[in-house]
């Protein structure tokens, strides 16, 4: 996977989350790889989280309760679970 992989991956820092985009990729991504055991080469910004990744809404509600811990944030996790794709995911993530 390469940074040209994710269109959101620089430097930038998202105001109102004050989280550098490139750690919370990167966040993301380790997270999907070590705690659910997935590929690095099935993690394109176009993967269905639950039909690609074989994710499910229980899934969701962790990956987001993990997310709020590690960077202290507030993401609900009812909208997590509206997002389809990896894209979308990391959207919502930098709100």
């Amino acid at each position: 996977m390469k940074r040209e992989d994710f269109p959101l991956a620089s430097m930038q820092t998202v105001p109102a989350a004050g989280v550098a985009i490139d750690r919370v990729e990167l966040w993301s991504r380790d997270f999907l790889q070590r705690e659910f055991a997935i590929g690095a080469d099935r993690l394109a910004p176009s993967a269905d989280l639950y039909q690609d990744l074989d994710l499910d809404s229980i899934d969701a509600t962790e990956i987001i309760m993990k997310f709020n811990e590690a960077f202290d944030r507030e993401v609900d996790a009812r909208e997590f679970r509206r997002v389809r794709t990896l894209s979308q995911a990391l959207d919502l993530l930098l709100r």
